[in-house]
C-alpha cells in the first residue's frame, strides 16, 4: 500500500496532538492530583496508599518514573500521556497497514485523531491514554493469533500490563482470551486448551491486586452507587455511546443554545440521537462481520463484548464512565475502516463521516479549550487565594473541608496529600489542616468536588456572611468572614 497517501493523515493526526502541547500547563483537577500526589511517594508508600484504590499501580509506577526525570508540573506529567496516544497512531497505522486499504487506513486515523475522548485524555495525567495504547496492542496481537496460530509472547506481556493498568483493560484482555478460547474450543473441543493456559496467567497479577483491593474495602462498593451514577441499561449504552461519538451531547444541545428548544426538549433529542448512533453502529457492525475474515468478526466481537458485558455488571455494581470507553476507540475506528473499505462506493456514508468528522473537530477544540486551556477546576487559584486571605484576616493557619469517606483511612492520607499539594507548592511553611465540620472561624477553608459538600458550603456562606470564590465549576474556596465589595456567590 503506497505510503505517501497514508503519510499526510498521519502528520495531520501529529499535528493535532502536538498542537494541544501548548495547551496542557494548566492547573490539575482532582483526579490528577490523585495521580500526581501518589507517584511523588516513594514506591512501598504508593504501593500502600493505592491499596484501597480500584484501579492497579502501573500507570503510578511509570509516572514516578517519569517524574523523578522530568519534575511534576502539569506540563511534564500529561506529556506522559501524549507520548502513550501518539503511540497508539502509531501502531494503527502500522497494523492497518498490513490489513487494510489507504482509504479504510485513512478513514480509522481521521476518527481517531479528531476524537474528543482520545485528543482529551492524551492531555490529562491519568492512566487512560496508557490504556489506549495497551488495548491497541492487546487486540492488535489477538489478531496475529488467529491468522497465524502462533500465541505471540508480547500478547501475554501486554495483557499483564494492560490487566494492571486499569479494571477495563482486564475487561478488554478478557475478551481477546475468550476469543481465543472460542477458536480453540471450536477446533479442538477441549476447556482447556495450550493456547488459554499462558493468557489465563498473565491475569494472575491482577487478579492478585484485585484480592488486595477486595481485603482493604472494596466489598463495600459492590451492589451500590458509590460515585457512578446508572439508572437503567439505557443509561449505559448512552455512556458508551459518548466515548466514541462525545460530539452528539453538543449537537443535541444546539437547538437549546440557540433558544428554540427548552432543557427537557434537550435531553430527549440528546437520547434520541444517541439511539440513532447506536442503530448505526449496529447495523455497521452486522455488515462488517458479514464481510467474513478473521479481522472483521475479531473487529465486531470485541465491539459487542465491550458493550454487553458492562451492560450486565451494571445492573450489580455500576461501573460505567465516559472514559473508561477510551478502550471502543480501536474496535470502532477499525470498524469505520472497513465499512469504508467494502462499500467505496456509498457515496451517502462518506458525506456523513465527513461531516461528522468536521464536527468531531470543532467539539474537540470547544471541549479542550473548555476544560484545559481554562482549568476543570483551578485548584492553582484557589490556593493562592486562600494565602492571600491570611494575609488580610491575620489567620495563622486554612483548611479543607473533609467529613471523612466511610473510615477508609487510606483516602484521609490521599486528601491530606491532595489538599496541601498546591498550598506546598506556593508556601512549604504552611500546610491545610482537616476540618470535619464548618465552623465560623475567621480561616479559609477550601470544600471540592463533591456537590453535596459544595451545597453545604454555599449554606453555611449565607447564614455566616461568608464569602465565596469558584475556582472551575467544583471547586469553592470559603473565608470565614465577608469582605467589602466580594458578593456571595
Amino acid at each position: 500500500m503506497p505510503l505517501k497517501y497514508v503519510f499526510p493523515v498521519f502528520l495531520f493526526s501529529l499535528f493535532l496532538a502536538l498542537f494541544m502541547i501548548a495547551h496542557i500547563g494548566s492547573s490539575y483537577w482532582l483526579d490528577e492530583l490523585y495521580s500526581v500526589t501518589a507517584s511523588n511517594l516513594d514506591v512501598f508508600s504508593m504501593i500502600g496508599l493505592l491499596s484501597g484504590d480500584v484501579h492497579p499501580p502501573l500507570y503510578q509506577l511509570l509516572l514516578t518514573f517519569w517524574i523523578w526525570i522530568f519534575g511534576d508540573t502539569p506540563f511534564a506529567t500529561r506529556t506522559l500521556s501524549l507520548f502513550f496516544s501518539l503511540l497508539t497512531l502509531s501502531i494503527f497505522l502500522l497494523e492497518m497497514r498490513k490489513r487494510a486499504t489507504t482509504l479504510a487506513t485513512i478513514v480509522g486515523l481521521l476518527f481517531l485523531a479528531t476524537n474528543e475522548t482520545f485528543l482529551y485524555y492524551s492531555l490529562e495525567a491519568r492512566s487512560y491514554s496508557l490504556m489506549l495504547f495497551l488495548s491497541t496492542i492487546v487486540f492488535f496481537m489477538t489478531v496475529k493469533f488467529h491468522e497465524t496460530r502462533k500465541l505471540p509472547l508480547t500478547l501475554c506481556v501486554s495483557i499483564i500490563a494492560l490487566s494492571l493498568t486499569h479494571f477495563f483493560g482486564t475487561l478488554f484482555s478478557l475478551v481477546s482470551i475468550l476469543s481465543i478460547w472460542i477458536r480453540e474450543y471450536s477446533e479442538q473441543k477441549k476447556i482447556i486448551t495450550k493456547g488459554v493456559i499462558p493468557l489465563l496467567v498473565s491475569l494472575l497479577p491482577a487478579m492478585i491486586w484485585m484480592s488486595v483491593f477486595v481485603v482493604e474495602g472494596g466489598l463495600n462498593y459492590a451492589g451500590r452507587n458509590f460515585w457512578i451514577q446508572i439508572e437503567s441499561p439505557l443509561s449505559t449504552l448512552s455512556i458508551q455511546m459518548n466515548a466514541p461519538f462525545p460530539w452528539l451531547r453538543e449537537v443535541a444541545m444546539v437547538p437549546y443554545y440557540l433558544g428554540l428548544t427548552d432543557i427537557a426538549s434537550t435531553s430527549i433529542l440528546k437520547a434520541l440521537l444517541k439511539i440513532g448512533c447506536f442503530l448505526i453502529v449496529a447495523k455497521m457492525a452486522f455488515l462488517v462481520f458479514k464481510q467474513g475474515s478473521r479481522f472483521s468478526r475479531l473487529t465486531v466481537f470485541f465491539t459487542a463484548m465491550i458493550v454487553a458485558i458492562p451492560l450486565i455488571i451494571d445492573v450489580h455494581t455500576p461501573i460505567s464512565t465516559q472514559k473508561n470507553y477510551i478502550i471502543l476507540l480501536i474496535p470502532i475506528a477499525i470498524m469505520f475502516s472497513l465499512y469504508a473499505e467494502a462499500y467505496k462506493n456509498n457515496y451517502r456514508f462518506y458525506t456523513l463521516f465527513f461531516v461528522s468528522i468536521v464536527i468531531a473537530c470543532i467539539d474537540s477544540t470547544y471541549y479542550l479549550y473548555k476544560f484545559k486551556v481554562l482549568p476543570l477546576e483551578d485548584w492553582d487559584s484557589a490556593s493562592n487565594f486562600m494565602l492571600s486571605r491570611l494575609d488580610c484576616k491575620g489567620s495563622d493557619a486554612c483548611y479543607y473541608f473533609d467529613p471523612g469517606n466511610s473510615g477508609m483511612s487510606h483516602f484521609d492520607l490521599w486528601n491530606n496529600l491532595v489538599f496541601n499539594y498546591y498550598i506546598a507548592k506556593h508556601d512549604p511553611s504552611l500546610a491545610l489542616n482537616r476540618t470535619t465540620v464548618l465552623n465560623s472561624a475567621c480561616s479559609p477553608t477550601l470544600i471540592t468536588h463533591d456537590p453535596e459538600h459544595l451545597q453545604k458550603a454555599i449554606e453555611f456562606a449565607s447564614l455566616n456572611s461568608c464569602t465565596t470564590r469558584v475556582f472551575g465549576p467544583l471547586v469553592v474556596v470559603i473565608t470565614g468572614k465577608a469582605l467589602p465589595g466580594e458578593p456571595i456567590r
